[in-house]
């Protein structure tokens, strides 16, 4: 809105110790509230942690466990903590299956750039050769594998 600058008609060695002062002000307010940033951050990520589903599932299962140790009936262990494992194995996986296809995307992507790298650096150098009668070592080897003759030899 409206440029107003306090310390427009200071001296400017005046002017950089008055901003350098303003700034350990501003330092000390956030040092002096970083803590409760902290322990609110804190409190923020538990309660966001607490509302994903995985977590509540093991949540679940901790109390079931908790609840069979605790009646010493362990039948009922063995039922409840199956479809558990299962739901853990069938997430394990799919979280692989994800992590492939990416590593597979990337590769292809660096497998594309490097073949468009390739195909520019060889249009480039074409283009910058000198018109000589005895081409460089790499150009001719280069030709060579776009033509079905033999390199160029080179003396």
């Amino acid at each position: 809105m409206f440029q107003v600058d306090p310390l427009a008609g200071l001296d400017p060695a005046v002017r950089e110790l008055t901003q350098t002062r303003l700034f350990a002000d501003r330092a000390l307010y956030v040092v002096q509230r970083m803590p409760r940033l902290l322990r609110w951050q804190t409190e923020l990520l538990g309660l966001n942690t607490a509302q994903i589903p995985a977590v509540r599932q093991l949540t679940e299962l901790m109390l079931a466990l908790d609840r069979t140790i605790a009646s010493t009936n362990l039948t009922q262990l063995a039922a409840q903590a199956g479809p558990a494992v299962e739901r853990a194995q069938s997430g394990g996986k799919e979280v692989v299956d994800y992590a492939f296809r990416k590593g597979l995307l990337l590769v292809a992507t660096l497998l594309a750039a490097a073949l468009v790298y390739r195909f520019l650096a060889l249009r480039l150098m074409l283009a910058t050769s000198p018109k000589s009668s005895s081409p460089s070592p790499m150009l001719s080897i280069i030709l060579s594998m776009n033509d079905d003759k033999p390199p160029i030899p080179v003396s």
